[in-house]
């Protein structure tokens, strides 16, 4: 009697092998949503700057003087609103085990933004990171996974958190060099966590396809060779963490070849004075990327138990019907 099924086709010592076919969906990534996707990367990265400008320029009014970014913190409360609205209409379908899983990881996402809030934001004009870097993954995610079968999770973070470091690069070397003081880290922590709403919303609670399978090891890799590159270039010199005592290298950080990640002592790992609780800490690159390879894993967590896969390369295996 033939195998019925795809399940049923290869039988390895009594087992059937239900990842040989169930885990290798045919990866098929759309060229349009990636351009949108590196589009958007692109508009808002070299956009930064104008957009800060417009949102915190004074402006003259029959009241007095006012700024858009006064009224961000009533935007906020909107978009959460619409967030939770979203959330909530995504979740009517799901099943009780599926609620647990996503809901789970909405409640983790919300207390890492809170801690995030009220330690590491100098001002709530930072905000604007969450859906910025948010519909970024979004979007890497609709052109990688549309038919949602391979659930790239850690390869969307990764992406997008690499985007956003680069972002904040180019901020401290290039767009806002003339009062940047140091390579934000705080808001590397912040562009991760809206990539992993991002993917939240994109998977959500959408039940996974039978052929669902969880792949990272690309991914992994990846975040090791950029881990190494950086390592090497402070091992040899090209990247320092400060200047020596009592002296400031210019604006960018930059000075004789060498990149200064903080252009003077003292701003990595203090206190410093700020308008959205009257003082936040700026966080070591250290315990920072710490944190983002714990993200990283935490995500992958999300993927494996939302997707209901053990992961990329692990065989699920069945006795044999007799």
């Amino acid at each position: 009697m033939q195998p019925s099924s795809p399940v049923a086709k290869e039988i390895r010592g009594g087992f059937v092998d239900q990842s040989v076919e169930l885990s290798n969906p045919p990866m098929r990534v759309s060229l349009l949503w990636v351009g949108l996707a590196l589009g958007w990367a692109v508009v808002s990265i070299v956009g930064h700057l104008p957009f800060s400008i417009w949102l915190v320029s004074q402006r003259a009014g029959a009241s007095g003087t006012w700024a858009f970014k006064d009224a961000v913190p009533y935007v906020t409360v909107m978009a959460a609103v619409a967030l939770c609205i979203w959330v909530w209409r995504q979740s009517r379908t799901a099943s009780p085990a599926r609620l647990l899983v996503v809901g789970r990881s909405w409640l983790v996402w919300l207390a890492c933004c809170v801690m995030v809030d009220g330690w590491l934001t100098f001002t709530v004009n930072e905000y604007a990171h969450y859906p910025q870097f948010a519909l970024l993954a979004w979007l890497w995610a609709r052109a990688l996974d549309a038919d949602r079968t391979r659930w790239p999770v850690v390869t969307v973070v990764l992406i997008t958190t690499l985007l956003g470091a680069v972002d904040e690069t180019l901020q401290y070397l290039w767009t806002t060099r003339s009062y940047s003081h140091y390579l934000d880290f705080n808001d590397w922590l912040v562009n991760g966590l809206a990539a992993w709403a991002g993917v939240m919303l994109f998977y959500g609670f959408h039940e996974p396809v039978p052929s669902a399978s969880v792949r990272w090891r690309l991914a992994w890799a990846a975040a090791a060779v950029v881990l190494a590159l950086g390592t090497a270039l402070a091992a040899c010199g090209c990247v320092r963490l400060s200047p020596g005592p009592g002296v400031q290298v210019g604006p960018g950080g930059l000075d004789q070849k060498v990149l200064y990640l903080q252009r003077a002592e003292g701003w990595y790992g203090h206190w410093h004075p700020g308008p959205r609780h009257g003082r936040y800490w700026v966080i070591h690159p250290l315990p920072a990327l710490a944190l983002l390879g714990l993200g990283l894993w935490g995500v992958a967590s999300f993927a494996r138990s939302a997707s209901g896969s053990r992961g990329a390369g692990l065989i699920r295996r069945t006795p044999r019907c007799k």
